[in-house]
């Protein structure tokens, strides 16, 4: 028997916000209450008006957590009008001890913003090995997102060679673009002019680039900047090898460059492999990346060492396993579809959460009747938990939305699998169907076991 303290306790409150773009009419956000006692709470949401919010309004039941506090979560349906246009809505938690609201709203900048517009020559290698090369039009922190692009050569449009990507969040509420045309090694050394014509806000913006205005005004060497990126757990989880990334940026061009990986002590070089330049802004990343066995990973340290003639020596930076507070495996429940979703016989979702681990990298999986189902998930990212203080942890929301009210009736059992590296097998599985609408734990037995 658990007994627990009877100390009334406020909720927390976090804004639970989609992590990638969605493309239907309705998008659906959601706030989580946690750690609050008695287990007494109400939901209700307002939207920027502070007009009562019903839309998509669900409210699940509060549930029993291992400390003894209670969570409970709740979510509506918004337009992804609305919601692009960054409209904000607010979550209130009723509460005897303290009634507590937060802010959802897709972070942007709601002010209009002309894009910086900038013009990159194709790269030297592609032009005299290939014959081919390709100039990238970058647009950068615009506002709002539509935007119209043109490719001009000799000042005639022309479409023939040209590709333009999707529109992306640059990460601080605005966007980016970038557009392509590729280019002979002929029309470069005839001096060709390429113009790129940018609309935005009806606003319209040309930049001219040809051989003759790279050679007049060469690029500044910038300082090279080299980071490493420890292995994702689920790549060492599914494969048993843990993949070392070395990140080389801000370079003005990859002649001459040389990356290699390192045993730190033994001194033995790894095989590294190179990915394709890409353009960030006025110059370019890439990544180098090496792979060891797991268990090498675990117990050894290793070394990135990036040689480059901009560089006035090699640089050099250590990736070693971050042993600085025991891992803590993770707690996880598994939420089967609200009342009031049945009872309107359309979609319903199922909920799946993990609370209370460290270190921050894990992943959440779904799958119906055993096999994968990666439709209609939504998952956030590790966020810290507030009470964390000398020692972190960290916990991780996932909704599987199934589109018809049948794909429940039917009887098919859906499993949540949640892979951290304190879990005894490295992973646990909760599972749960209509027949018996409670949802079981599994400890899944499958990889890993040889790793360590």
């Amino acid at each position: 028997m658990l007994v627990f303290s009877a100390t009334q306790q406020a909720p927390s409150l976090f804004p639970l916000i989609s992590c990638r773009t969605s493309q239907d009419s309705t998008i659906t956000v959601g706030c989580l209450a946690k750690d609050f006692l008695p287990e007494t709470i109400d939901f209700s949401w307002n939207d920027k008006s502070n007009k009562s919010f019903t839309n998509g309004l669900l409210k699940y039941k509060p549930v029993l957590q291992s400390t003894g506090t209670y969570l409970a979560s709740s979510q509506i349906k918004v337009t992804a009008d609305s919601w692009n246009h960054c409209d904000p809505y607010f979550c209130m938690a009723k509460h005897l001890v303290n009634n507590k609201a937060v802010k959802v709203v897709n972070r942007c900048n709601k002010e209009p913003s002309s894009p910086v517009v900038t013009m990159h020559a194709p790269v030297k290698d592609d032009l005299y090995v290939n014959g081919n090369g390709t100039i990238v039009c970058v647009m950068s922190d615009f506002f709002p997102k539509e935007i119209k692009v043109k490719w001009f050569k000799n000042h005639v449009e022309t479409t023939l060679n040209t590709m333009t990507g999707c529109v992306r969040e640059n990460g601080n509420g605005k966007f980016a673009l970038s557009s392509y045309i590729t280019v002979s090694k002929k029309e470069w050394d005839e001096d060709t002019i390429f113009s790129c014509n940018v609309v935005h806000s009806g606003i319209s913006d040309t930049r001219n680039l040809s051989k003759s205005q790279t050679c007049e005004a060469p690029a500044v060497p910038g300082v090279i900047q080299v980071a490493v990126e420890p292995p994702p757990f689920e790549a060492i989880f599914y494969n048993k090898k843990a993949p070392l990334t070395c990140i080389i940026s801000n370079m003005q061009n990859t002649d001459g460059l040389e990356v290699s990986w390192h045993e730190l002590g033994s001194g033995s070089k790894l095989d590294t492999v190179l990915d394709n330049p890409v353009f960030q802004g006025s110059s370019y990343s890439i990544k180098a990346i090496a792979t060891v066995c797991a268990d090498d990973w675990y117990n050894k340290k290793f070394e990135c060492t990036v040689k480059h003639p901009d560089l006035t020596s090699p640089k050099k930076v250590i990736l070693a396993k971050d042993k600085s507070q025991t891992p803590q495996k993770p707690t996880v429940y598994l939420f089967g579809p609200h009342q009031d979703e049945l009872n309107n016989k359309e979609s319903i979702t199922l909920t799946c959460y993990a609370k209370g681990f460290y270190p921050e990298d894990a992943f959440i999986r779904w799958s119906r009747n055993d096999q994968v189902e990666d439709r209609y998930v939504v998952t956030t990212k590790p966020m810290e938990e507030p009470y964390s203080s000398v020692n972190k942890s960290y916990f991780l929301y996932s909704t599987l939305t199934l589109p018809s009210i049948e794909d429940w009736n039917s009887g098919a059992s859906y499993t949540c699998m949640v892979g951290h590296e304190a879990l005894p097998l490295q992973a646990t599985q909760r599972s749960i169907d209509k027949t018996t609408g409670k949802p079981t734990s599994v400890h899944v037995s499958l990889v890993m076991s040889d790793s360590y």
